[in-house]
């Protein structure tokens, strides 16, 4: 009788011990860890799980899944909040975007635009000059050039004397501003206000340059 005691005690014992160890994971040689789920892995390294409504998932690759609440087919993390600075500043009331220093077309006066298609830039003294001028003398706008001025080119006419055919240029951004005929080249127009003079000393179309460089572009 007792022996039967014995041995249903001992059974027991072995049972109990063998659910106790059944919660370890032996990670290492004589090392264990608590594995509640028998899976084989240390409960502390397995993933929280995470309660997710599927209604709010949105599969952006084949296979894959991201949280997309107002479903708009972007992932959430992925959106600009409200709270988060803008990029863009206001310089001369003008928008800026600071990722380029640069005025977005939206912003830009027509002016501007027209410029950028002659690839012009603001404060750029036009220099308009005529091949049939017998008394051409470029050298004023050359001298502009050597001091740090930006001077472009604009002819006049053609050859033939006294021809007064104005450029695309003249004709699409400076209409109004230009000298259309009757009069003896050279002509220098400001790129950004379209101010205009002639007949000037080299002085005089310095302190132009000077003002046309901090001119506003209209």
């Amino acid at each position: 009788m007792n022996k039967v005691l014995f041995a249903l005690a001992l059974s027991l014992i072995l049972l109990i011990s063998g659910c106790s160890f059944s919660k370890y994971y032996e990670f290492e040689e004589g090392v264990f860890c608590l594995d509640d789920d028998g899976n084989e892995l240390c409960d502390k390294d397995e993933p929280e799980e995470v309660e997710l409504d599927s209604k709010n998932l949105y599969e952006f690759e084949d296979g894959k899944f991201c949280i997309d609440v107002d479903k708009n087919k972007v992932c959430d993390e992925d959106e600009e909040t409200e709270d988060e600075p803008k990029e863009d500043s206001v310089l001369g009331g003008k928008v800026v975007d600071n990722s380029t220093g640069e005025t977005p077309d939206s912003d830009k006066t027509e002016h501007e635009l027209c410029l950028e298609k002659y690839d012009i830039e603001p404060g750029t003294v036009i220099h308009r000059y005529a091949t049939w001028d017998p008394f051409r003398d470029d050298s004023l706008a050359e001298q502009l050039e050597e001091v740090g001025y930006l001077v472009y080119k604009d002819r006049i006419g053609v050859d033939a004397k006294e021809t007064y055919d104005a450029s695309d240029l003249m004709k699409e951004c400076f209409a109004g501003a230009y000298t259309e005929k009757d009069f003896l080249p050279p002509e220098y127009i400001c790129s950004s206000n379209k101010d205009h003079i002639k007949d000037s000393s080299y002085a005089d179309l310095r302190t132009f340059a000077e003002d046309c460089q901090d001119a506003a572009v209209v």
